[in-house]
């Protein structure tokens, strides 16, 4: 009985210990991300990118394009792909407290 009792609590322990590990990763990660866009490197180069100005496809092509001025593509790439894996971690920040919201029934306070 004393076996399988401390059997159960190294089990839970266990499960418990993975869960907190996985939350910090999870948080490490998220700063990590977001501690690059506070560099002021990466402000230029947003900005950069958020001043572009083109009329039609054609003409962002003849402007910006890849062959035309890689530096840029690469600005622009660098700077979409850090927002792109902001939002994922957003995303799925958002996705879990909507799992949560609807688990415990708070939908109706939330979205009326």
């Amino acid at each position: 009985m004393v076996a399988a009792t401390g059997v159960l609590v190294a089990a839970v322990y266990y499960t418990l210990n993975m869960r907190e590990t996985a939350k910090n990763r999870r948080a490490t990660f998220a700063n990590t991300m977001l501690q690059s866009t506070l560099t002021e490197e990466w402000n230029l180069r947003h900005i950069e990118v958020m001043n572009m100005h083109w009329n039609d496809f054609e003409d962002f092509k003849r402007k910006y394009d890849s062959s035309v001025d890689p530096q840029i593509y690469a600005k622009r790439l660098s700077i979409w792909a850090s927002d792109d894996r902001i939002g994922v971690c957003t995303d799925r920040v958002r996705s879990a407290l909507m799992r949560l919201v609807v688990q415990l029934g708070w939908g109706w306070c939330c979205f009326g």
